[in-house]
């Protein structure tokens, strides 16, 4: 499931900016994890918008300076309600709803220069841009994002099209994944018909990857997933150059009430792909993701137990994400590094010089653990194992009760999964302790390494090297503890060599007290053979240190079952679509007997004709639609605005809410009133109920414009004037009660915050009671 709401396919997610289009530090960056491990993530957030020194009215009285994405969130709110009132009411509803609301704002919003995607998603709103694609939408399906761009020959963190630009594809590697969403304006409900497809470009582009894809059963509601795989064919281990083309689905709806016809809509994404030839073993390290466990499965605990101010481990383990700084240290070193999305049984260990292991807390199969003994031993993998604090008492005393679930959280295993590594380290000697909490500082070579809340090594085969923290905070026993400090290790084993360092903090750009990207690098060079400056000058040990006596043992007051994807799971042992086409255990199942209880049978159904036909069906309802409500806008006042609501005249005057009997669907601007009395009606302007219904929908919440439940939705109001400068207010549910003008587009934005429980006017909106504020 998501992490968090924002997350969501169906949800505008919005992150802020300051005035000078600047990434607000405050401001959550993508991917989403849960694609995690197979995919890659989707785009996240969608947009942004200004949220940093937003002026906003306190509750007391007068103003002050709000920042956050929950100021932000609600200039978007205010947007859609603008944006709402623009397309005229007679077919409003046949066409907007929350797919073809974010085709709108995401397919239209302005790029900054400088933040990649993963930090500004599509761009910053443009008001403009959106009401003009609206004036001109015809309900289809699209992709977000609509175009994939890897062929950057630097890609710096400012490239757009970051983290994706940093990785170049090739023979032999893992599918390089992409994850997308569909966004489907014709209706609630969706399928895919057939496959989806990648048409080339040109001859140059024929023949050289493979594109697999993994996509939702259903889209609904509005949304759903599309998993890009790609591979670079065996026989183009020489091949360099570029692979351009498009990416094609095509998604039927049911058809319109009263109607045949299915909705039927081919949407499209551009991929551009860098294509090179497959680089030498030495160089090419495979980063382990499958036997990292993403937040929220299970409690796993933060990996500096000094953090305090987050619990868990929850920011997703990712190269993309809290281990992006080491992975473009490895990239920018001429590193090329792949991602293992699967179990070890996933990989051909001959075409990689090295295994990262960061932060490891599933655990491993047998067969896990014999195969990748057998590729260090005999095949000459290097094996680097960065892990982290365990200590039970440490865990124990970490169990906290969650308001949320009601119920206490018991901490599954540590920052890292110590007993697995264990069992995975014992053929090659080395055991990991949970007797200390180590803190200090390592020196190997003529490199250095921050220690924070990690574990000290208590077996260690002869013939190694290994390295002690120093420090004033060097080691935190426990009973038990060995306190030597021991936190790094270097060995032969076999044909093959392991690196082992017992924190992996200086990587996790969570919450560093330092980084350790050069040792990181040094240490794949040792495993892979290219140097042992790590080692220049050490002294081997002479005799196995410690036994396998030292090992530490797993908690059994823990149940680590539910949360595994490898104990008693087939998962831990197939191969899923992230891995080599010829190492793959299945495809993915296809429902196609839920498919067709949304949409019926396919088969034999003329799928272009189809959507030739829907398209003239939905242009006439509109064009009908339209002329029928010209008299009705013959009559509207002359003063007012697009979107008026609700009269706002003159600084003096001020705005209420909607009079009692207000209904939904009532239609132009009845039901609603100004101060005096007056209803001011708008030429194609949208009722409260009507755009308090499309703000609900597109977030999430509740159409129903009544009730007093814990997540109300609220109208909007905005007053009488110009069309071109037609004020606006907009509600958001939730957050606290202030009132924010904004510049945006050319026009103003009136956004009006609240908090039910510091807010006791009342006000019944057809036939329920409704908190509300009075602007003056």
């Amino acid at each position: 499931p998501p992490t968090t709401p924002a997350d969501m396919m169906d949800v505008i997610g919005v992150g802020g900016i300051d005035y000078s289009d600047h990434i607000a530090s405050f401001s959550s960056r993508g991917v989403t994890t849960e694609e995690l491990p197979h995919g890659a993530g989707r785009l996240k957030p969608d947009i942004v918008t200004y949220g940093r020194d937003v002026s906003g009215s306190k509750i007391q009285g007068g103003c002050r300076s709000l920042s956050g994405t929950s100021v932000a969130s609600p200039v978007v709110a205010g947007a859609i309600t603008l944006l709402a009132s623009t397309v005229p009411e007679a077919y409003r509803w046949d066409i907007l709803n929350p797919a073809s609301m974010k085709q709108a704002i995401v397919h239209t919003a302005t790029k900054l220069r400088g933040p990649p995607m993963t930090e500004q998603g599509a761009g910053k709103i443009n008001i403009v841009g959106a009401a003009a694609y609206l004036a001109e939408y015809t309900p289809r399906a699209t992709i977000h994002p609509a175009m994939l761009d890897t062929t950057s020959t630097s890609c710096p963190q400012t490239s757009y099209f970051w983290p994706h630009c940093k990785r170049a594809l090739y023979a032999t590697g893992m599918p390089a994944v992409y994850n997308v969403t569909v966004l489907n304006g014709m209706g609630l409900t969706g399928v895919v018909a057939g496959e989806p497809r990648f048409v080339p470009k040109d001859s140059a582009s024929r023949d050289v990857i493979d594109v697999d894809f993994t996509f939702s059963d259903v889209l609904w509601p509005w949304t759903g997933y599309l998993g890009m795989h790609v591979s670079v064919r065996d026989d183009k281990g020489n091949f360099r150059g570029t692979v351009e083309g498009t990416v094609e689905v095509t998604i039927v709806s049911p058809p319109l009430r009263g109607s045949s016809t299915k909705k039927v809509s081919v949407a499209s994404m551009e991929l551009k792909l860098a294509v090179i030839p497959t680089p030498p073993r030495e160089k090419r390290v495979l980063w382990d993701l499958f036997h990292n466990i993403p937040y929220p499965p299970g409690y796993v605990p933060r990996d500096n137990i000094d953090a305090r101010g987050d619990v868990l481990d929850w920011h997703g383990d990712h190269p993309y994400t809290n281990y992006h700084g080491a992975y473009v240290a490895l990239v920018d070193a001429g590193f090329h590094v792949e991602f293992l999305g699967s179990s070890f049984m996933c990989f051909d260990a001959s075409n990689y010089g090295s295994l990262l292991l960061a932060d490891a807390e599933e655990e491993y199969t047998h067969e896990e653990v014999a195969k990748l003994a057998s590729d260090v031993k005999e095949k000459g993998l290097g094996l680097v194992v960065f892990a982290d604090w365990y200590q039970t008492e440490t865990m124990t005393k970490m169990k906290f009760f969650d308001d949320n679930t009601r119920s206490w959280w018991t901490p599954i295993t540590g920052g890292a999964n110590v007993p697995a590594l264990n069992d995975l380290l014992e053929p090659h000697g080395i055991a990991l302790g949970s007797g200390a909490i180590t803190n200090g500082k390592v020196t190997v070579g003529s490199t250095s390494a921050p220690v924070t809340s990690g574990t000290d090594i208590v077996r260690f085969p002869k013939g190694g090297y290994t390295f002690s923290s120093s420090g004033s905070s060097a080691t935190r026993k426990s009973a038990g503890g060995s306190g030597a400090g021991i936190v790094a290790g270097l060995t032969d084993s076999g044909a093959g060599r392991v690196g082992v360092f017992g924190d992996a903090n200086c990587i996790d750009l969570s919450h560093a007290k330092g980084e350790c990207n050069a040792f990181l690098k040094a240490m794949i060079g040792y495993v892979t053979r290219a140097s042992d400056d790590l080692v220049a000058g050490a002294s081997a040990l002479s005799a196995d240190m410690g036994s396998m006596s030292s090992n530490t043992v797993s908690r059994t007051d823990a149940d680590f079952a539910p949360f595994s994807k490898t104990l008693g799971k087939p998962e831990g042992a197939l191969c899923g679509m992230d891995a080599p086409r010829g190492l793959r255990s299945f495809d993915p199942p296809r429902n196609a007997a839920l498919g067709s209880r949304v949409v019926g049978d396919l088969s034999g159904v003329d799928l272009v004709s189809e959507a030739a036909r829907y398209k003239d069906e939905i242009l006439g309802r509109m064009a009908s639609a339209r002329a029928g409500s010209s008299s009705g806008d013959a009559a509207a006042t002359s003063g007012s605005g697009v979107g008026a609501a609700a009269g706002l005249s003159g600084a003096s005057s001020s705005m209420t809410t909607a009079a009692d009997g207000a209904a939904p669907g009532t239609t132009g601007a009845a039901g609603a009133a100004d101060a005096s009395g007056d209803v001011a009606s708008g030429r194609g302007g949208a009722s409260m109920v009507d755009i308090a219904r499309a703000a609900a929908s597109v977030g999430g919440g509740d159409e129903r414009v009544t009730g007093d439940g814990p997540r109300p939705v609220v109208g909007i109001a905005g007053g009488a004037g110009s069309q071109s400068q037609g004020p606006l207010v907009g509600l958001h549910a939730g957050g606290i009660s202030q009132l924010q003008a904004l510049q945006i587009g050319g026009g103003v934005v009136v956004v009006l915050l609240y908090m039910a429980a510091r807010n006791r006017k009342k006000l019944k909106v057809g036939g329920g009671r409704r908190r509300v504020a009075r602007l003056s």
